[in-house]
């Protein structure tokens, strides 16, 4: 009984159907993210180009944005004790929404569908999110944290991929007359597949065990708003896997001065996720409150030097700013989802917002660099600045989160 019990202990270590449900939050963001400037043109055919694809970032965006206020429906849906299965067909009926949009249609009733679609599907993505599934199911797996934002970026690769596929077999004139579809459909049919392989194991028709009594607990707005500040960081891989899914266009959008700053290339996003991987474990070993530390001191010291250091922009400078992003989100990412005590220890609503207040803040960063990428000159030196502030904050976060505590 003994040895049977470890083998399943292992299995659930090792490896869970649970670690993919943020593949879906990926794949959705970067699929509409790279259709932009065909979505922007099919909704917006009398405004300024850039204007309508700044718009469209925006609307794209409210998936990210809606699943901060997704405790409400937690609420409602703990009546009905609402599972894994429902949850999966919810996510497979949001993303059908889109297809269903078409020119014999007002352009009015066209755009409050997709608007609706984007809110929706926020929200059941939010629902699916492996974190809070696992903390309500009494399922857990090792590094259950690092495996979902790995497959959170294999998302993210596979919709790229597709959507230069289907930029090269469809031209540009058909994907603005509504041909921009089929990458969606590649998300309906992966979530319709997604559905059939709950529905068909046992093992995943589980309810969210939501405790009523949990849920009517009032938010710590201390312990979360501390937490979230003391890993504010994380908005570094946020911010970077946003603007790879925005290489696919936004370079040719944005100012020339700034072109190849926002042009984040294959190779940094390989290096980025190898980093994430073997950090992790390196982490492991030395401990969290160790590397927290390191992380700060260092990323201080780099990005305060580059600032003041000035150097002159050259391609060579950009490719050491990309690097250098995609090391400290690697290790951003590590730091922040190493943290699983204060997840355990949090009741339901501080654990749903813990967990997306950061999207909530990428939802309104993302058409805000968009915009300023393609009327205003960045400065790239000030990038480091801004890191500089966001690790500054950091350690602000620590120490009123330890008095909190």
């Amino acid at each position: 009984m003994i040895k049977s019990d470890l083998k399943k202990n292992k299995k659930k270590i090792f490896f869970s159907f649970n670690d993919f449900n943020n593949f879906f939050t990926g794949l959705d963001l970067a699929i509409y993210l790279s259709l932009v400037p065909f979505l922007s043109y099919y909704f917006f055919p009398s405004f300024d180009s850039r204007l309508g694809q700044i718009y469209m970032t925006l609307i794209v965006s409210l998936s990210l944005l809606i699943r901060s206020f997704g405790l409400n429906f937690i609420n409602f849906f703990k009546n009905f004790k609402i599972s894994k299965k429902n949850i999966s067909f919810f996510i497979f009926i949001c993303s059908v929404i889109p297809l269903l949009i078409n020119s014999y249609f007002a352009n009015s009733l066209n755009l409050i569908l997709f608007v609706f679609a984007r809110l929706s599907i926020g929200i059941f993505l939010g629902l699916n999110d492996s974190l809070l599934y696992e903390s309500n199911s009494q399922i857990s797996s090792r590094n259950r944290n690092i495996k979902s934002f790995l497959v959170f970026s294999l998302g993210i690769f596979i919709a790229l991929l597709f959507s230069t596929f289907f930029n090269q077999v469809f031209s540009n004139s058909q994907l603005n007359q509504g041909f921009w579809k089929y990458p969606c459909l590649l998300f309906s049919i992966l979530s319709l597949c997604y559905f059939f392989i709950i529905r068909i194991n046992k093992n995943y028709n589980l309810k969210y065990q939501f405790i009523i009594d949990d849920i009517k607990l009032e938010i710590s707005s201390p312990f979360v708003i501390s937490y979230v500040l003391k890993y504010i960081f994380i908005l570094l891989p946020y911010v970077f896997l946003s603007m790879f899914c925005l290489s696919f266009w936004l370079p040719g959008a944005a100012l020339s001065e700034n072109m190849f700053i926002s042009e984040i290339k294959l190779v940094h996003i390989i290096f980025f996720l190898i980093s994430s991987i073997f950090s992790n474990f390196i982490f492991d070993l030395v401990g969290r409150e160790k590397m927290f530390r390191y992380f700060i001191f260092f990323g201080l010291i780099i990005s305060t030097l580059m600032f003041t250091l000035n150097l002159r922009e050259s391609s060579y400078s950009i490719n050491f700013l990309h690097f250098f992003i995609a090391i400290y989100s690697s290790f951003a990412i590590s730091i922040f989802l190493y943290e699983n005590k204060n997840y355990e220890n949090s009741n339901l609503k501080n654990l749903y917002l813990i967990i997306n207040l950061p999207l909530f803040i990428i939802s309104l960063l993302i058409p805000f660099f968009v915009y300023y990428l393609m009327f205003n000159v960045v400065y790239y030196n000030y990038i480091y600045l801004l890191i500089a502030l966001l690790l500054l904050a950091s350690l602000i976060g620590q120490r009123v989160l330890s008095k909190v505590k």
